[in-house]
């Protein structure tokens, strides 16, 4: 005679004798432990009951993120000690819950419990001031239940006032202000850390649409809290005023030299849901930093590190417990991992130039690139106006970001060294030489006489020179600012630079990998403007006198050869002047011709 159910069992999958040997022996290493941990023994059901309150929790160690060093291993950006605010959705007060059990204890039907809840959560949603009616009527007996639903549920006398009617019976109310809620909790921590409206309905909106094992994992709230904040909310939640919330140490970012070479470092900054998308694969996680602009974002891969993770034991409130049955909790799981900081960057760029640089471009915008010649390591690279990166770290003041972008004309968030045209000016006349030594314009010990001018068409090109430099040959064009040779050798029309010999000298090719450096990069070609903001370059072309001429203002030989004509706008701040002045005010041609000034521009 068989059980019902054992009819259709296998026979040949019966646990054999060595099996049950085995089940035997685990099973008395269990009953050992247990009267170890004195489950067994006459405390026994306290420490049950203790169980089922308590939660083994992994929790993430953060890592420390590489730092960036210049050429001399002078840090320029390194991790300094901050304080982060987490909160666990499993462990925010369940007022539903607590509700029920209230009104279970009361006698109160499910439709009036639900009631209840809907005014409860309005009430807290608008800051309501009135208790709610729980039920009247009451006798000792209620009470007596009502008193050990209440110490079941850890509430206070303020959460749960209970009043004695006229008739003798007793009435309870919910005060909205006292009574544990999502929304009580996470108004209540929008309070102390000076949180808006949004923000405060966003961290609720995200603690709420958190669903199964997500609900036991840390929300970021906000990174590096200031420490005139982290006082009271470390009080308020060692008071237990705050359930669910962690205030827990960590590093954040900082830049010693504040705007010094902030667009060539960048800065970095919490992750986007939209970053996560791509990042998640890799071990990204909502609240962390990513690297955004420059080096930071160009060396993410290598400045990141890996988290750690580490267990502990927190009740139903996520409070961390420090108990024996804890500490056997936390031995039985023993899951740690040592976080693993990122790799240290070592730049070319020397602190010492790249400060020189700075300090010594007094104009309100433009750029400054420093270059080893023989190597082509780059010193120092520059780009005014420039801004804080310890600002954009954890909390960004939005007063500030509005300040910043309320000079418009200058885009502080713009890395001109990179994203920017500018006409090479002398430079690309070692191309045009060799686009005529070549195609055999013109030879070497050739000399042409340089009068001062050179007509073309209409236009007259004008030497720096008034009185010219006389006869003149290739080599010494190239030294003497010398255009008249380049321009017309030998009386021929001028030769267009062979395209061949651009792509080896750098042109059409990008400055940098914009993409790795956070930024929108562009080869360097002409497009037509049509609206130019004011202060923004109103002539890109290569040569003397181009803000005035037709040709000037049209010539693109170093972005392809096409000519197009690029608008002017002079309204603003400064038209354009010599990259040693920067923009500082409206230029006037003349200036131009009596410096010399040859395309190399800033802009503003």
């Amino acid at each position: 005679m068989s059980l019902p159910g054992q009819e259709d069992r296998d026979p040949k999958v019966a646990p054999s004798a060595g099996a049950r040997d085995g089940l035997g022996r685990a099973r008395g290493v269990l009953v050992d432990r247990c009267a170890a941990l004195g489950l067994a023994g006459p405390h026994g059901a306290s420490f049950r009951q203790k169980s089922l309150n308590n939660f083994i929790q992994v929790k993430g160690l953060e890592h420390e993120r590489g730092e960036i060093v210049d050429r001399h291993e002078r840090v320029l950006a390194t991790n300094r000690p901050s304080v982060n605010v987490y909160v666990t959705p499993a462990f925010l007060p369940d007022a539903q819950r607590v509700l029920r059990r209230l009104a279970s204890s009361v006698g109160l039907g499910a439709k009036a419990t639900a009631s209840l809840s809907q005014a409860l959560s309005k009430a807290v949603a608008e800051h309501s001031e009135g208790p709610l009616l729980l039920a009247r009527g009451l006798d000792a007996q209620d009470l007596e239940a009502l008193e050990r639903a209440r110490e079941e549920e850890d509430l206070s006398w303020e959460a749960l006032p209970i009043l004695e009617d006229q008739d003798g019976s007793y009435v309870a109310y919910v005060d909205p202000r006292h009574f544990p809620s999502v929304g009580l909790v996470v108004s209540r921590l929008a309070e102390v850390m000076v949180m808006d409206d949004d923000a405060r309905a966003q961290l609720e909106r995200r603690v709420r649409s958190a669903r199964g094992l997500e609900r036991y994992q840390d929300l970021l709230v906000r990174r590096d809290v200031h420490p005139e904040i982290e006082g009271p909310l470390s009080m308020e939640v060692q008071l237990g005023a705050l359930p669910g919330v962690t205030v827990r140490r960590a590093s954040a970012r900082a830049y010693h030299y504040g705007e010094l070479a902030s667009h060539l470092l960048g800065y970095v900054n919490e992750l986007s849901p939209r970053d996560l998308e791509d990042k998640r694969e890799l071990g990204y996680r909502m609240g962390d930093t990513i690297g955004r602009r420059g080096i930071e974002a160009a060396f993410e891969d290598d400045l990141r590190g890996t988290d750690g993770k580490t267990t502990v034991v927190v009740d139903s409130k996520g409070r961390t417990q420090q108990s024996l049955l804890a500490d056997s909790l936390r031995a039985d799981v023993g899951t740690f991992v040592a976080p693993r900081p990122g790799h240290r960057v070592v730049l070319t760029m020397d602190l010492s130039l790249q400060r020189a640089a700075e300090e010594r471009f007094d104009g309100q915008a433009g750029a400054v690139v420093v270059m080893e010649v023989d190597t082509g390591r780059i010193l120092a690279l520059t780009s005014t106006p420039s801004f804080d990166p310890n600002l954009l770290v954890g909390s960004f003041d939005p007063s500030e970001r509005r300040r910043l972008d309320a000079i418009k004309h200058r885009r502080p968030w713009r890395f001109r060294a990179i994203q920017d045209y500018f006409a090479p000016g002398s430079t690309f006349k070692v191309v045009t030489a060799l686009a005529a030594l070549e195609t055999g314009a013109v030879r070497p010990a050739e000399r042409v006489t340089c009068p001062g001018h050179y007509n073309l068409g209409s236009a007259r090109f004008r030497c720096w020179k008034d009185h010219g430099h006389g006869p003149v040959d290739l080599v010494h064009s190239l030294d003497a600012e010398l255009r008249r040779l380049l321009l017309h050798p030998r009386g021929a029309a001028r030769p267009r630079p062979d395209r061949r010999i651009r792509t080896q000298a750098g042109f059409r090719s990008a400055l940098a990998d914009h993409a790795r450096l956070g930024v929108a990069g562009h080869h360097a070609r002409l497009r037509v403007v049509r609206a130019k903001p004011p202060g923004g370059i109103h002539a890109r072309g290569c040569g003397q006198r181009f803000d005035r001429t037709r040709r000037g203002r049209s010539d693109a030989s170093p972005n392809g050869g096409g000519l197009r004509r690029a608008r002017e706008r002079r309204e603003g701040h400064g038209s354009e002047s010599c990259l040693a002045g920067g923009a500082r005010g409206r230029a006037r041609p003349s200036d131009h011709r009596a410096r010399g000034c040859s395309g190399a521009r800033s802009r503003a």
